[in-house]
Parts: structure tokens; C-alpha cells; sequence
């Protein structure tokens, strides 16, 4: 058997030494305790020898799924439009002494760097108020209502429901004719022909979706006006009602949020 076509190889890899996260800073909040904002990063934590479930290791996918849970844990708490502003991550090293040996060695370390931004809060109450107009709102009969609110809060849909969503979003702008008439020319935001027309073109966008192709997709709130759940206004009353909140509450409020 001839060996003359044929080459034998050896490889040495070095792993090299494992890097921990040893800690993740967040600036700028002040809605949320840091400490609660971290536990909600369920896969990139800081290092702890009690520790033995998570590994502290940086995954890059895992760090913005966790990245994700941070705002969704200030949207649960009321703030709508909280971001992550800036993010970064470092390297430090540092000498650490064996406990036994007293040899010096480096060691070296991840370091996570963040600045939030929380935005404001929705509402009278914050996350109480959003949390009572989601549950009205997806228990009424009206369906057109139900799908929009659900769109403006990044709900994940089925595309294979494309041609109920659609309608009920150009069944929405009819049965919400009357909402925020201006006193200038008597004329209803959703009935502006701008707004019909982006309206419309959203609506003929999500029919166009492939199934095969995407089975599911997200309406991002970034398509939409800031100020969506204006559009839900005349859920407002039964809220009050709900809350005991009196008129005199309500003018304080706006005139917080003005």
C-alpha cells in the first residue's frame, strides 16, 4: 500500500485560559434596581464560585437576547420606550495571588458596560394603568382594537392569520373615524389621507408575506407613531372607573406628562 499520496497531521490547540465576566455595570438607570435589571439576564451573569449553573462565559447571541429581557422587564414596569443607549464590553487584567503557593499570576476578566434610558411612563399609574387597558382591551368583542394594540406592543403573529390582520387594520381607521378631530378643520387624525394611505400600505404589506418563507413576524413599534395608545383613548373612562381615579387626579396627571 503506497503512502505516497497521503499526509499525516498532528494539531496542538491551545484553549487557551477561560475569561469570566466579573462584572456588568448599567448607567442611567434610576427606575429599577441594577440588581433586578441583572437577574433578568438569564445567560450572561458575573461571576460567582457559588455559582455552578451558569458559566459566566460571553456568548455575543445570548448577550443581546439578554439585552432584550432588560427592556422588556422596564416595559413590564410601565416604561414603553426604554432603550439601551450604548453598550460595550473590555478586558482587564489583574494579579492574583495563589492562596497556597502566594505566586503572583495575571488574571483576566470581561467587563460589560451599559447605559440605559427608561423614557417616561405610560399613563396614571405606570405599569398598573398599561397592565389594566392590555387586559381590557384583549377581553373585548372588538377585534379590529384587539389586533392593533396587540401590533403596537410588538406582538409576534402568525402569518398564516395575515388576512385577519390585514382587515382589521382598514377595519380599525373606519369604526375610529371620530378619534382626535381637530377643532381646525374638523377632520379626525384617522382620516387624514396620509395616515390612510401608511395604514393601507401596511395592511397590503402584511398580505404580501410569504408563509413558506416566514411563518411568524413582529410589527417593530418603531413603524408607528410614539404616541399609539392615544389611539385607545376611549378606554380611558373605564380605567377611572376601575382605579378610582377622580377628575381633579386625571388634570394632574396631564399636566405632569405635558
Amino acid at each position: 500500500m503506497s503512502l505516497r499520496n497521503e499526509v499525516f497531521l498532528t494539531f496542538r490547540i491551545d484553549k487557551g485560559s477561560k475569561i469570566r465576566i466579573s462584572k456588568i455595570n448599567i448607567e442611567g438607570n434610576e427606575a429599577i434596581a441594577d440588581k433586578k435589571l441583572r437577574g433578568k439576564m438569564k445567560d450572561i451573569k458575573e461571576y460567582r464560585w457559588w455559582r455552578i449553573w451558569k458559566s459566566s462565559r460571553y456568548l455575543d447571541d445570548k448577550y443581546k437576547e439578554d439585552k432584550q429581557n432588560i427592556i422588556s422587564k422596564y416595559n413590564d414596569e410601565g416604561y414603553r420606550d426604554a432603550r439601551i443607549v450604548w453598550d460595550t464590553t473590555y478586558i482587564i487584567t489583574k494579579e492574583k495571588r495563589n492562596f497556597f503557593t502566594r505566586k503572583k499570576k495575571e488574571k483576566k476578566s470581561l467587563v460589560i458596560d451599559m447605559k440605559g434610558h427608561h423614557g417616561t411612563i405610560i399613563g396614571m399609574d405606570g405599569n398598573d394603568v398599561w397592565t389594566r387597558t392590555n387586559k381590557i382591551i384583549n377581553e373585548c368583542d372588538n377585534t379590529p382594537d384587539r389586533v392593533c394594540w396587540e401590533m403596537s406592543n410588538q406582538q409576534i403573529f402568525h402569518t398564516s392569520d395575515k388576512q385577519i390582520i390585514s382587515d382589521s387594520i382598514m377595519q380599525f381607521l373606519k369604526q375610529n373615524d371620530t378619534y382626535d378631530v381637530s377643532e381646525e378643520d374638523n377632520v379626525s387624525v384617522l382620516k387624514r389621507e396620509h395616515i390612510i394611505e401608511r395604514f393601507t400600505e401596511i395592511a397590503n404589506d402584511i398580505l404580501s408575506i410569504d408563509e413558506n418563507e416566514f411563518p411568524y413576524f413582529v410589527f417593530k413599534n418603531t413603524t408607528v407613531d410614539d404616541g399609539v395608545e392615544r389611539w385607545f383613548e376611549k378606554y380611558d373612562e373605564r380605567i377611572r372607573e376601575i382605579m378610582g381615579v377622580t377628575g381633579e387626579q386625571d388634570k394632574e396627571v396631564k399636566n405632569e406628562t405635558n
